[in-house]
């Protein structure tokens, strides 16, 4: 039986390897087909010489042959039967021809899939199926670009040569894992505004945004936060501190900063995500926290009369027209510490657990005007108003709204002020207590606002216990760019 050769170049296929399966396995279901014949099927066989793309004076004899690779076998036919089938003399005078692969170098071109007949039945195929054991087969998107560039006119060179580079320097980009996750993410963080307000805490680009140049305009280089001693150091300087080049931009580092205090993803998965160290994005947030704390210390402050005054909303303005401030203390859970004195300190007898104690107040609009430092959790809220600098602002004349747990009535008369809260008297309670509670509920969503920022709100780690402070004052700068609290 004579032996047949595939005529593609770059394409070494025989019917003698494929008596040796064994060692050449790729030649499993190849099958051999001649050159259409060159006076009934002239048009196809000119096509079938220009995809095969030999030298120009190369052309087919009698017997050349070309290799397809499994096409869709009718299941009466046996393969023994298609390799010795040759094409009918009235294949001319066919509309269809089969889907052969082509070679060009080492690339594969496949023209539309018809349906050749034969003089021993019909061999019919929707998709070309082109094995991947092949030499010169190419990837599945590699293939659907070349189904394109093969039924184009011309294909030079320099088209491949185009195609190859692009496929080299999207390979080069999918192998950069880090890169590629970093800035998926980044993308992600900033798509809209709900996203933005859903990882960042901030309510939309353009405040994000916005944020960033306020940040970037005062510092030209930031050093890494070293521990608590290396804070106040932390502002403009024009020296890099001796160590590791930054791996990220000072924009990343900001995000960074923001995903970890509004979501309080774990270092571990922050550290992935900007394909970094643990060490490193610990560094990162204490840096940025302690940079912004100082940035917004001064926009976070107590206001005048007057400014209260002007934006007071109308339920206030009609029974207590001269708020100047909504308090409350509020509790923050922490890891339970080693040291006995610490858990002593910390230890809240009304939560059963490790708290840091703040005092906080919100004007009658609802924008926090005051946060203290931080106390430990069996800390009295009267010993906290006294010793946080809180009575230092209030000016004669002005009336403070607490909850009924506040005992300060003395130390607000001191400064010749008065203090609003429910009455102990029954005959009193219910009516004046429904009024204040309408109103001092406020002072509880500005803390359910601060809450949302879930570093916070989860058991904070103690190694982070030097850094709650400027947590909780960022944290209040940012809530007071939300939508107004109180409307009417």
């Amino acid at each position: 039986m004579p032996s047949h050769h595939c005529c593609v170049p770059g394409c070494t296929a025989s019917t003698r390897k494929q008596h040796k399966l064994e060692k050449y396995p790729w030649l499993q279901g190849v099958t051999f087909l001649s050159f259409p014949n060159k006076i009934r099927a002239s048009s196809l066989r000119r096509r079938w010489i220009k995809l095969v793309r030999r030298e120009p004076t190369w052309a087919p004899n009698k017997v050349t042959q070309n290799s397809s690779l499994n096409l869709a076998l009718d299941k009466k036919k046996s393969t023994k039967e298609l390799a010795t089938t040759e094409v009918p003399p009235d294949l001319s005078g066919s509309r269809d021809f089969a889907a052969i692969p082509y070679t060009v170098g080492e690339i594969t071109v496949l023209q539309p899939t018809r349906k050749i007949m034969f003089s021993k039945g019909a061999i019919e195929s929707n998709t070309p199926i082109v094995s991947d054991d092949h030499d010169y087969v190419m990837k599945d998107e590699e293939k659907s670009w070349m189904c394109e560039a093969g039924t184009q006119t011309d294909l030079t060179m320099s088209d491949i040569h185009i195609m190859n580079e692009d496929l080299k320097s999207k390979t080069e980009k999918l192998e950069d894992k880090e890169t590629l996750f970093r800035d998926l993410f980044l993308e992600t963080v900033v798509e809209d505004d709900e996203h933005v307000r859903f990882y960042t805490g901030l309510p939309s680009c353009a405040v994000l945004l916005g944020i960033f140049n306020i940040l970037v305009s005062k510092c030209s280089v930031l050093n890494y936060w070293n521990g608590n001693a290396a804070a106040c150091e932390i502002t403009n300087t024009s020296r890099c501190r001796p160590g590791p080049s930054r791996k990220l931009t000072m924009y990343q580092e900001f995000i960074l900063t923001l995903v970890r205090l509004r979501q309080g993803f774990l270092q571990y998965f922050l550290a992935d995500v900007f394909g970094i160290s643990k060490s490193r994005v610990s560094q990162i947030f204490a840096t940025w926290i302690t940079f912004m704390s100082q940035t917004f210390d001064n926009v976070l402050k107590w206001p005048s009369k007057l400014q209260v005054k002007k934006y007071m909303p109308l339920s206030f303005k009609q029974l207590y027209p001269r708020t100047r401030a909504i308090t409350d203390c509020t509790e923050f859970f922490f890891q339970k510490p080693r040291s006995p004195s610490a858990h002593a300190a910390t230890y809240s007898s009304y939560k059963s657990k490790n708290t840091g104690k703040y005092l906080l107040a919100i004007s009658p609009s609802g924008t926090f005007t005051f946060v203290s430092d931080l106390y430990g959790g069996n800390a009295s809220d009267r010993y906290i108003t006294e010793n946080s600098g809180f009575l230092d602002l209030i000016e004669p004349g002005d009336d403070i709204m607490a909850d009924r747990g506040f005992n300060i009535r003395d130390l607000l008369t001191r400064k010749r002020a008065t203090l609003n809260m429910p009455p102990f008297t029954r005959k009193l309670k219910i009516k004046k207590t429904r009024s204040i509670a309408k109103l001092r509920i406020h002072v509880e969503r500005a803390i359910q606002r601060l809450k949302c920022f879930r570093l916070l709100s989860n058991i904070i780690p103690w190694e982070v216990k030097p850094l709650v402070n400027k947590m909780v004052k960022v944290c209040a700068f940012y809530c007071n760019l939300m939508p107004k609290l109180v409307r009417n």
